[in-house]
């Protein structure tokens, strides 16, 4: 989940919701939540206020999420490295 489904979340708002606070329509919201496209430049400061929050907040979960994937990658790797040589034995 991103920060801007986190921020709609915890502002206790629908994605319809925010649509309508922003005048945008409610696919360009789940837009946003799943990458497929993001908020332009100038809308960032509409968002942030329509969900009562700054514009890092919008961001600031995705990088976290970025850093635990690369993580888990990395540990996926190190345990089937490590299966794979119990395998050889």
């Amino acid at each position: 989940m991103n920060g801007i489904a986190e921020a709609r979340m915890r502002a206790g708002m629908k994605q319809q919701d925010l649509a309508d606070a922003l005048h945008i329509d409610r696919s360009t919201v789940a837009k946003w939540e799943t990458g497929a496209a993001f908020p332009t430049g100038k809308k960032l400061p509409d968002v942030a206020k329509a969900l009562s929050c700054e514009i890092e907040e919008l961001f600031r979960k995705e990088e976290k999420k970025g850093r635990e994937t690369q993580k888990k990658r990395k540990e996926r790797a190190e345990t089937r490295k490590r299966m794979s040589g119990a395998a050889r034995r």
